[in-house]
């Protein structure tokens, strides 16, 4: 069976902290059916040529969760409370400083472009979703 690789924050990779893990697991699957985004979107390189089926699979989940302030910029103190538990501080100190406080020119960029950061500091799968 094949599973739907998350990371998180994003996100967004995001595995993130228990209390959100339910949250997560419905925004996921809600945007993954209307992305059409593939089960293994989240383990593919972001510099792919599926760019913009990412790009609107983490806009979305930015937008179930939540994630961005009435101004747009992302909420970067709900993010911080749902990194995973499990990163180290070599993995999280950076994230927090390079990536939540990034903007791209709409929500979707800014989606895409802390996903990107994430990815910089840790490849960490913390779960996995089946279909």
């Amino acid at each position: 069976m094949k599973y739907l690789l998350l990371l998180c924050s994003v996100l967004i990779s995001l595995a993130l902290a228990n209390e959100y893990e339910r949250e997560i697991k419905e925004a996921l699957k809600l945007c993954q059916q209307s992305s059409g985004a593939p089960k293994d979107i989240l383990s593919r390189n972001p510099e792919s040529d599926d760019v913009p089926t990412l790009k609107d699979f983490l806009h979305c989940i930015f937008k179930g969760l939540n994630l961005f302030k009435p101004d747009s910029a992302v909420d970067s103190a709900k993010i911080e409370k749902m990194l995973p538990s499990d990163l180290t501080s070599e993995e999280r100190n950076p994230i927090v400083t390079n990536c939540l406080s990034l903007r791209g020119a709409n929500d979707a960029d800014t989606s895409l472009d802390v996903y990107k950061c994430y990815k910089k500091y840790t490849n960490k799968v913390h779960f996995n979703l089946r279909r």
